[in-house]
């Protein structure tokens, strides 16, 4: 299980990610299509797919493929203002509030990290991924870049071919 934050989708459709990023985001999507990673994202994250500029979608066609891959999946957006009360409940809602400064990524995250994601996925201007070190030190969340999820997934878990 993996939490992709919604940097990530905003990064695929501009000139903000690596091109290595954008292939392993590629296989990420077919991965979770495949039924082989659940992930969990932001519900507004799926709706800012349903809102790129067709601009972008032209720019970026296998992105925006990949990002429609994830949109169609029928699990894991999470809606941030239905929960707030439950996430704030749980123990590290604070240091995630803490940590990334924003209550939405902290209710998110809360929620992701309660339901089993332990990985986060971000792009290079995310919080998180600045704050990686102090994620992984006070809630046990590792953060990776989407080439480096991958690379971690292929050596560890075994990519399927």
């Amino acid at each position: 299980m993996v939490y992709l934050d919604g940097s990530v989708i905003r990064a695929a459709l501009t000139e903000d990610m690596r091109p290595r990023d954008r292939v392993a985001l590629c296989r990420i999507a077919a991965m979770v299509s495949e039924n082989v990673l659940t992930f969990f994202a932001s519900a507004d994250a799926r709706a800012e797919i349903d809102r790129a500029a067709p601009a972008s979608r032209r720019q970026h066609p296998r992105e925006y493929a990949a990002l429609e891959l994830l949109r169609s999946a029928p699990v894991g957006w999470i809606d941030a203002e239905s929960r707030v009360a439950s996430a704030a409940e749980e123990v590290g809602f604070n240091v995630l509030l803490r940590i990334t400064g924003s209550e939405t990524d902290a209710v998110l995250l809360s929620r992701a990290r309660l339901a089993g994601a332990r990985d986060v996925i971000a792009a290079e201007s995310s919080v998180l991924l600045e704050q990686a070190r102090e994620l992984a030190r006070e809630l046990d969340l590792r953060v990776f870049r989407p080439a480096d999820y991958l690379s971690r997934w292929s050596t560890q878990l075994q990519l399927p071919k």
